[in-house]
């Protein structure tokens, strides 16, 4: 922001006073180069100040309250309006451990030579997803 505003500036100032003689032009660049280097510090601490506190107050809390509002933080209700854990099935493949996930070597022995993006070859693992997942 620093650098890229006064240059950002100096371009629409010489497009909008490119009518203006030279000398003219060149002062009116000048004038709003300089002045834009002054205020850009301001701008980008202004910047940096509140939209940082924005983004992480959206990124922890409103992100989190969400995805537990749609089933998505490991707790489900019955039918009963029980509160109940949420469970993944698998298969017969397990790994050492399931905290971390299947290491490299599995996903690819699982993957089965696809290079799909798409996410199906977590079915292949042996993850059963809900179609709300999707």
């Amino acid at each position: 922001m620093i650098i890229g505003i006064p240059v950002w500036v100096g371009r629409k100032l010489h497009t909008r006073y490119g009518h203006l003689p030279q000398h003219k032009r060149n002062m009116v660049i000048a004038g709003g180069v300089t002045a834009s280097v002054i205020v850009a510090p301001v701008v980008a601490s202004l910047a940096v100040g509140i939209g940082v506190p924005i983004l992480l107050a959206y990124v922890y809390g409103v992100v989190p309250l969400s995805l537990c509002r749609s089933g998505g933080c490991g707790v489900s209700t019955t039918d009963s309006g029980r509160t109940d854990s949420h469970s993944i099935e698998t298969t017969s493949h397990q790994v050492a451990n399931p905290s971390i996930g299947p290491s490299n070597g599995e996903l690819s022995m699982a993957m089965t030579g696809s290079l799909s993006a798409s996410g199906n070859h977590i079915d292949r693992v042996g993850i059963i997803r809900d179609e709300s997942d999707r």
